[in-house]
């Protein structure tokens, strides 16, 4: 029962505590997300949440003024001036496949095939591998550990639609269509503030 005293009372984590949480979110992540409506609640949310992550940090450390602000762009300086069909299919289509096979799936089917179903090792190889992916890209630091958070979410895409349970060809597309989507918004973002600055 609640009572005001309770809230004097601090909570003074322990080992079993820590090991409680831990149990508690691989047994929701070994949930599969089962049915349309969740698995694509689960891709939208994730790539919502690797979008809002990246826009949160560069605008705090350019409020704090530890990154400069990229200048804004003139009048015909569209983004993604050579944006044609190459490109296109690159960032929406191969980029997300081939990037989420080598990161994702193939590192995190093994590891959970024949290493280890601990969640620290599935944990440390999605980390590692998440930091691996964000260092391939050719961004600043600030870019890159973007992108190796956003590698985790859809690692953590990967686990929750069913890589956790050996169903790794959902959970592998889901994991490329969390990464798609999130590129999609990218790109939206890149054409909302061309457009915010020359109209």
């Amino acid at each position: 029962m609640f009572s005001p005293a309770s809230l004097a009372t601090p909570v003074i984590p322990t080992p079993n505590t820590r090991r409680n949480v831990v149990k508690r979110f691989m047994d929701w992540l070994t949930g599969e997300a089962k049915g349309a409506g969740p698995v694509l609640g689960y891709v939208v949310f994730a790539a919502l949440v690797v979008v809002s992550l990246d826009y949160a940090v560069k605008a705090a450390l350019e409020n704090w003024g530890l990154v400069q602000p990229a200048p804004l762009p003139k009048v015909g300086e569209t983004p993604f001036r050579y944006f044609n069909t190459f490109m296109f299919i690159s960032l929406f289509v191969w980029g997300p496949v081939k990037e989420e096979v080598i990161f994702r799936v193939l590192p995190l089917s093994i590891v959970i095939a024949f290493v280890s179903r601990s969640p620290w090792v599935i944990f440390g190889a999605m980390t590692v591998f998440a930091g691996l992916f964000g260092a391939i890209h050719p961004y600043g630091l600030i870019g890159k550990v973007d992108v190796a958070i956003g590698g985790f979410f859809f690692g953590l895409v990967f686990l929750k639609c069913g890589g956790l349970n050996k169903s790794f060809v959902k959970a592998s597309a889901c994991a490329m269509a969390a990464h798609a989507l999130t590129n999609v918004f990218v790109v939206l973002d890149a054409w909302w503030e061309y457009f915010e600055s020359v109209l």
